[in-house]
């Protein structure tokens, strides 16, 4: 998937990747900018789970200059979907 959305540090649109880990998080990468969070979930009583897949856990990110890895600054993501579904229970404990 690609996206084209996405403000650069500069406030250029940036052409950028999106990869989706399963069910547990997801990664947007353009030229500058890594950004990764896990899903929302919260542990039950009983051991099982309930999935909140409309917003993500605070995570990580990452800003390096365009053509490097190196990262030169770090910081915080959170998001959260403008039209979340209802938390569900997860299949697995």
């Amino acid at each position: 998937m690609t996206c084209t959305f996405y403000k650069g540090v500069d406030g250029d649109d940036e052409e950028c990747t999106f990869t989706l880990f399963y069910d547990q998080g997801f990664e947007v990468r353009s030229p500058t900018t890594t950004l990764f969070a896990y899903f929302n979930y919260e542990e039950q009583p009983d051991g099982s789970s309930v999935s909140y897949c409309g917003a993500t856990l605070n995570g990580r990110s990452s800003y390096h200059e365009a053509g490097t890895t190196s990262p030169k600054h770090y910081g915080c993501v959170y998001g959260e979907q403008m039209h979340a579904p209802e938390p569900r229970p997860l299949l697995a404990k």
